[in-house]
């Protein structure tokens, strides 16, 4: 499974894409691969993470209305627009519950 987004930091340009490279049944929940490739930006380096989703906080974000890999997706979306304007780094494994 590949899910990919554009993903807009700044002044409606879109400077990344992400990319979902695996999504695995874990235990309680989902591990999934993620590729952020910076679109050639020059000053930003390509960067992969690892993120858990349990089932637990998939059904309190979701209720079942958007896939796994899509709620995967918008934590780091969220993440990413966080680490932008408070210049903190993201771990490059997390817990979506974070």
């Amino acid at each position: 499974m590949l899910i990919s987004s554009r993903i807009v930091l700044e002044k409606s340009r879109p400077v990344a894409t992400i990319s979902i490279e695996s999504e695995k049944e874990r235990g309680e929940g989902w591990l999934f691969s993620i590729l952020v490739h910076t679109s050639g930006q020059p000053d930003i380096e390509d960067r992969r993470f690892e993120i858990t989703l349990s089932w637990a906080d998939y059904d309190y974000w979701s209720g079942g209305l958007r896939s796994p890999s899509q709620v995967a997706r918008d934590c780091l979306e969220f993440a990413l627009d966080q680490s932008s304007k408070t210049g903190t780094a993201i771990p490059g494994r997390f817990d979506a519950s974070i």
